[in-house]
């Protein structure tokens, strides 16, 4: 793929982190919204956008959402309950063990299995019919082409 096909789905990724960055770390109050449904809502609005981007341009939309779930794969998380269940087997005083590790990864991973859920489930009958129309265009330029080439 060429770089500058790869522009909007830079701009897919980039706008979802922004606006996962927002969600965590802009507003004020910190308890107004979990983390957990911070990732569902990132991740309908990276599927929602690449969606879109694949019914206007025809690029496949995990170009686009790959990227953004390898940059919030739990790895800071799982270090940090990591740490914690350490600290908590090793009796330091004030180390609290909230969640395992294991238990976090599977919350993480259905957050954000829900939120690709909701779109492509809101966007199939759109995705198919766009599949279909390209299908029937590539089928009449073959005949097309086949029939230039038998009659020369």
């Amino acid at each position: 793929m060429r770089l500058r096909k790869m522009l909007w789905h830079f701009l897919v990724g980039y706008a979802s982190l922004f606006l996962y960055g927002f969600l965590s770390f802009g507003i004020p109050d910190k308890n107004s919204i979990s983390s957990h449904v911070v990732n569902v809502i990132t991740m309908f609005a990276t599927g929602t956008l690449a969606v879109m981007l694949e019914l206007f341009t025809g690029a496949p939309s995990c170009v686009s959402i790959i990227p953004v779930i390898l940059i919030l794969a739990p790895g800071s998380t799982a270090v940090r309950i990591s740490l914690e269940d350490i600290q908590h087997t090793a009796h330091v005083a004030d180390a609290v063990l909230q969640i395992g590790i294991w238990d976090n990864l599977v919350l993480l991973s259905v957050t954000y299995a829900v939120g690709l859920y909701i779109v492509l489930e809101a966007f199939k009958g759109a995705l198919r019919y766009k599949r279909e129309v390209r299908v029937k265009a590539k089928t009449v330029v073959g005949r097309l082409t086949s029939m230039r080439l038998t009659s020369i």
